[in-house]
């Protein structure tokens, strides 16, 4: 039995790749790996910047429902100094932000047994954070028998005064990346207030660029009535 063996002639096509051909082959599937890889790590950078801001959002939220849950509790008297308002405060940086502090009625189960209660001092400011450079919303908050002495003796403002990041004790962080705080009392209501916070969305704190004021938050609140504090003899 004759066995035929198989000839390449014309009008045949071989299978094999020719050197270049493997390199150019080589080089587009490398370059399409490279733009896959950066698309990717574009889209993770999106992702983390938005859940970022999302992050950054939530905490203006709570500190603007923290002020307005204490404005509520507000002990207000005829001394100006019980509500202080958008007073200028500067830090070590040289930065100044508006602070807003007052004076709050604890509440009954906090009271000491005095029958006169105890007061609270409490503050909420614009600072720089003096480790990472961020502007941030601190509070203040202080009671007890320096509160209660503070107030009677007229040295409350001295008291606001000693408000700083640097101040564990009774300065908390309690929001990040917050450009501006922005309180006005409302034209034709002097008891109404209208309370803002700014954030930078992360982005660089720089005050004098209002593009940085990505998302703006907003409150009113109403003030409790004025009246005259009668201290326990």
């Amino acid at each position: 039995m004759n066995k035929t063996t198989p000839r390449v002639g014309k009008g045949t096509h071989t299978l094999a790749f020719t050197l270049l051909e493997v390199i150019l082959s080589t080089a587009i599937l490398a370059i399409f790996i490279i733009v896959l890889v950066g698309m990717s790590d574009g889209t993770y950078r999106i992702f983390g910047n938005a859940e970022g801001n999302r992050e950054i959002g939530r905490e203006a939220r709570t500190g603007l429902q923290a002020i307005t849950k204490d404005l509520r509790s507000a002990v207000l008297t005829s001394d100006p100094t019980t509500l202080s308002i958008s007073e200028e405060k500067q830090d070590k940086q040289g930065n100044n932000g508006e602070s807003l502090f007052f004076l709050v009625s604890q509440p009954q189960e906090k009271q000491g047994s005095g029958n006169n209660g105890d007061l609270c001092v409490k503050g909420y400011f614009i600072s720089t954070d003096p480790h990472e450079g961020t502007r941030n919303l601190y509070r203040f908050q202080l009671s007890g028998r320096e509160a209660q002495e503070a107030f009677e003796s007229g040295h409350l403002k001295e008291l606001y005064h000693t408000a700083s990041p640097e101040n564990t004790k009774t300065t908390e962080l309690l929001a990040r990346h917050i450009s501006n705080l922005d309180v006005r009392r409302i034209p034709d209501f002097p008891d109404l207030l209208m309370i803002s916070l700014s954030d930078t969305g992360g982005e660089k704190d720089n005050l004098s660029d209002s593009r940085q004021h990505l998302n703006r938050y907003t409150t009113f609140v109403l003030l409790p009535p004025i009246r005259e504090f009668v201290s326990a003899p």
